[in-house]
């Protein structure tokens, strides 16, 4: 059973109350006491549930106690014999705390309970979608492309065998297919593949672009698309800075004068609401965040999604930590992130370490939950153009691979030993990295993303290159929930 969506606890029917009750709370919980001039305040979040209140002095006291075998009578006694503080000398103030922890979600009726209320870091899901990969051809030679793309493979998916891939999902359940390359727009007849993906199978599409030279033709088909297909299908368009000498150093020389023709083709043509744009941050281009949110707003584009260079493909010789920001220019890009406002404009960017707590997958301070990271580890499975299967779209070393949809359907390749394997190696990695066995904030993230530490260190058992940043975030949450507790927001 999922977390109540509200972050509040579910509804817990104890029989024999009271005396009789023996109350468990997680012994990972992460407890902080915050001293400051207004007052001290205790806040305590259960990693695994997400739940957390911030509540008066001698509540650790009461949680250590609560493990399952003790009443709640007993739980009474043995923090009023135990203490030096006078505060908890009362049988009335031991109970209300009691009361205030169950309130928040933070004590259940047995262990069993407790772990029916939350998530694991790793799980598995039923597919959301795809990421399909329709051709390796690319009309760009990117230095940061993830797959090396460029020249067309020589077996790569029949039209026929990329449909029998799309056929595999149940058809009008709105699962998000992604269509990319290469750049996808190379490829011939890939709008058809587009159209039957939204029109005769039911399901989102997201099309990926350099947008390098669209062909008006293709736009005018995507609208037709839509007109017929209830507006299904959005397109991704890339740069890499607001400037043709950021964007061009990555991209080539004029694409960014290109990419910003298309986008005014796009809006002159009533599809820029259709239209999100996709940049990697480096220390080359952060310092132009302001100037990629203007270009966004000038277009009006419905969304602008910031993320980094991966060390895999053309830019495995360039590791992330030569190209990263510094945490404070990476935390300030995420803090622009949580105060901007414009209802025209969602802004979405991996400067949360991949933490999240929101409805929509992004973090924020003003939801119930407190922020962790769920990798949903076969949620948007990646189909490479000659049809080889990766559970995730930043596995591309074949290793990984599970098979391919010429042998074995996505539904075998979820089911085989190797999947297995792969998802019980994420679910201990976090134990076996010795600086994350020892972290209060483990059962949160779980040592980070797999596929970013492969890429980086070339080993999933390390730490991933965001623990700071997450730890920044995991502080901010706290510190702004106690700041409102003690000045009574």
């Amino acid at each position: 059973m999922e977390p109540a969506p509200d972050g509040k606890s579910l509804p817990i029917t104890v029989v024999g109350a009271g005396s009789k009750w023996r109350p468990f709370s997680n012994p990972k919980n992460v407890v902080r006491t915050e001293s400051r001039p207004e007052g001290v305040a205790v806040f305590v979040v259960d990693p695994w549930t997400q739940r957390w209140a911030v509540l008066g002095r001698g509540a650790e006291s009461v949680l250590a106690l609560a493990d399952g075998t003790r009443t709640v009578e007993q739980i009474t006694a043995e923090v009023i014999a135990s203490t030096d503080n006078a505060h908890l000398r009362s049988p009335k103030v031991v109970g209300a705390l009691l009361d205030e922890l169950r309130a928040a979600g933070l004590l259940f009726v047995s262990a069993a309970h407790h772990r029916s209320q939350g998530l694991p870091v790793f799980l598995e899901t039923e597919p959301q979608g795809l990421h399909l990969e329709i051709t390796n051809a690319c009309n760009l030679s990117c230095s940061h492309c993830y797959v090396s793309s460029g020249v067309k493979l020589p077996d790569e998916l029949s039209d026929a065998e990329l449909r029998a891939v799309v056929d595999q999902l149940t058809p009008f359940s709105n699962k998000l297919i992604a269509i990319t390359g290469g750049e996808a727009a190379v490829r011939r007849n890939s709008l058809d593949l587009v159209e039957y993906c939204a029109v005769e199978r039911g399901h989102n599409v997201d099309l990926y672009t350099n947008a390098y030279k669209f062909p008006r033709k293709f736009a005018e088909r995507v609208l037709e698309i839509n007109a017929i297909g209830g507006g299904r299908v959005n397109l991704q368009v890339s740069l890499e800075g607001a400037t043709p000498a950021t964007n061009d150093a990555v991209r080539g020389e004029g694409v960014f004068e290109q990419v910003l023709k298309t986008l005014g083709m796009f809006q002159e043509m009533g599809l820029n609401r259709r239209t999100q744009l996709f940049i990697c941050i480096t220390k080359n281009n952060i310092h132009e965040i302001d100037a990629m949110i203007e270009i966004a707003e000038r277009f009006d584009l419905a969304r602008l999604i910031f993320s980094q260079w991966e060390a895999q493909g053309n830019a495995a010789d360039t590791p992330w930590e030569s190209i990263a920001p510094t945490l404070e220019e990476w935390t300030s890009a995420g803090e622009k992130l949580l105060s901007y406002e414009n209802p025209r404009l969602q802004l979405r960017g991996n400067f949360f370490g991949d933490l999240n707590n929101g409805r929509d997958g992004r973090y924020t301070l003003e939801r119930a939950l407190f922020p962790k990271q769920l990798f949903a580890y076969n949620a948007f499975p990646r189909v490479s153009p000659d049809g080889w299967i990766f559970a995730d779209q930043l596995w591309v070393d074949p290793e990984w691979s599970l098979g391919n949809v010429r042998d074995i359907s996505l539904a075998e390749a979820f089911r085989s030993e190797k999947f297995r394997e792969h998802l019980a190696n994420f679910q201990g990695r976090g134990e076996r990295i010795e600086e994350c066995s020892s972290c209060q904030w483990l059962e949160l993230c779980g040592g980070g993303h797999p596929g970013h530490t492969l890429s980086e260190y070339g080993t999933i058992d390390h730490k991933d290159a965001f623990c700071e940043t997450r730890k920044y975030w995991f502080e901010r949450y706290v510190d702004s929930h106690v700041e409102r507790v003690l000045n009574g927001v």
